[in-house]
């Protein structure tokens, strides 16, 4: 969907001083944002959880949609450090920029975390086995992948 609409707009654009597609997209930015919450969080549900049957949570879109906005942010945050020394960014980005963009990633890690944390403090306090299974055990978090990897990060 998203590729469509990059599609609509790059082929509607006709000069490059011409800012009627910016101006539609501002408009169609904050359905979209709506959209794309309520479609992830279906989709989370139906492709995630539906792994784990006797598994259920009401906040397991809310997980899924902010880990992708963290993930989707740092992502943005290491292509900006990296091209920061080509001209057209060179110009624009300073330092204060960086210390700027991570206060706002830590503050996303910091509501992904709060947001795990609830979903465990219910499943703990509610004393609920059937949803324990969703936290494995640590001798069993990394199993057939190779550990090593997950203890240098």
């Amino acid at each position: 969907m998203a590729f469509a609409l990059r599609c609509y707009f790059i082929a509607s654009r006709t000069r490059p001083d011409d800012l009627t597609p910016t101006r539609r997209a501002r408009v169609l930015s904050g359905p979209g944002i709506v959209i794309y919450s309520l479609a992830m969080t279906f989709a989370s549900i139906d492709w995630i959880m539906s792994l784990e049957a006797d598994w259920y949570s009401t906040m397991f879109g809310v997980i899924i949609c902010i880990g992708q906005i963290l993930a989707a942010f740092a992502f943005g945050i290491l292509l900006l450090y990296w091209f920061k020394e080509q001209p057209p960014i060179s110009n624009v980005v300073e330092p204060e920029h960086f210390h700027d963009l991570g206060n706002l990633l830590l503050t996303f890690v910091m509501f992904w975390t709060y947001i795990n944390f609830g979903q465990l403090l219910v499943i703990w306090a509610g004393n609920l086995p059937h949803e324990i299974s969703w936290y494995p055990p640590p001798h069993r978090r990394f199993v057939g992948m190779d550990d090593r990897f997950y203890r240098a990060l």
